[in-house]
């Protein structure tokens, strides 16, 4: 039985276009990792990608994705500005929703984030880029199936 499915591979190769598909390392972007456990999908190279993107290779860590006790408001404060151009700030809120497919640890700050993507101010902006530092110390994290 073996033997007639390799050769029956061997003619659709031959006879046709097929090709045979090697382990499976990177899919829609996420790193796909075998382990002892099974398969890890992570999203690092995009993560490196954020953090290089937006000059944070060298800053510290967070150890959360947003501060515990922090209040976003969609009303412009003395200090808090609504922003002139908002295309920036909808475009990274965009790039970290992406990063929910293999990261749920940032949904939750996603969610936050995302409900001023029309109103957006300053204090959005910090908030925006403490989870991008999260990712610094959390790049290789991932969903384990």
């Amino acid at each position: 039985m073996l033997v007639k499915l390799k050769k029956l591979r061997v003619f659709l190769i031959l006879s046709s276009k097929l090709k045979t598909l090697e382990s499976l390392r990177i899919f829609l972007g996420m790193e796909v990792v075998k382990t002892e456990s099974g398969l890890c999908m992570s999203q690092r190279k995009y993560c490196l990608e954020l953090l290089c993107e937006f000059g944070m290779i060298e800053s510290k860590s967070m150890a959360t994705s947003l501060e515990p006790v922090i209040v976003l408001d969609s009303i412009e404060y003395d200090n808090d500005h609504f922003l002139a151009d908002i295309s920036g700030y909808q475009k990274l809120v965009g790039k970290l929703i992406y990063l929910t497919m293999t990261r749920p640890d940032i949904s939750y700050s996603d969610g936050c984030l995302s409900q001023y993507m029309h109103s957006s101010t300053e204090s959005h902006v910090k908030a925006t880029l403490r989870v991008i530092r999260y990712f610094k110390g959390t790049q290789g994290a991932g969903i384990l199936m």
